[in-house]
């Protein structure tokens, strides 16, 4: 069964942001896939690159026209990063830009994953470059709650005593 939820999930920066735009489990691979937005609510600046990072076990499986030079590790904690391959497809002033997609195996979290724009102020290369970064709802691997390790934890030292009891 395929199941799709919006996600309201966004983390913004000064002029910069990051969506979630959807999460759906895809049942055959069972493999949760990402979509993200990004947009570039500044008047002047120019938006050229754009990871998640941690991220668990990323796969990049899709990219908007013109950012297919991606960088990925695939490990517990891993990233997925896109750059924009010349400059006349960085995100212009005012724009946004929608088709960063990852899979994982595992479902989202909220707040769990981090994001970083790379900004330029006048969209060439040569421009003056900086930083932009938030939180996003993004994959990774569940941990065990506190309640239940305790009753774990409780469980096996009654076992135990039991065993005791029982062998003597």
């Amino acid at each position: 069964m395929v199941a799709v939820v919006a996600a309201s999930a966004a983390g913004a920066m000064a002029d910069m942001a990051v969506t979630l735009d959807s999460y759906e489990y895809l049942s055959g691979p069972a493999v949760w896939q990402y979509t993200y937005e990004i947009a570039n609510n500044s008047s002047d600046d120019y938006l050229y690159y754009f990871e998640l990072n941690p991220v668990d076990n990323p796969d990049i499986t899709g990219y908007p026209t013109g950012w297919g030079d991606t960088y990925e590790d695939t490990s517990i904690g891993g990233y997925a990063a896109w750059n924009a391959t010349s400059t006349t497809c960085w995100v212009d002033p005012s724009g946004s830009l929608s088709g960063f997609v990852i899979e994982s195996p595992y479902g989202p979290v909220s707040g769990y994953v981090e994001w970083y724009l790379s900004v330029d102020d006048d969209g060439s290369s040569g421009g003056t470059s900086w930083s932009e970064e938030g939180g996003v709802d993004g994959p990774r691997i569940p941990e065990p709650s506190s309640l239940a390790l305790l009753v774990a934890g409780v469980g096996a030292i009654l076992a135990r005593r039991r065993r005791a009891v029982s062998d003597s």
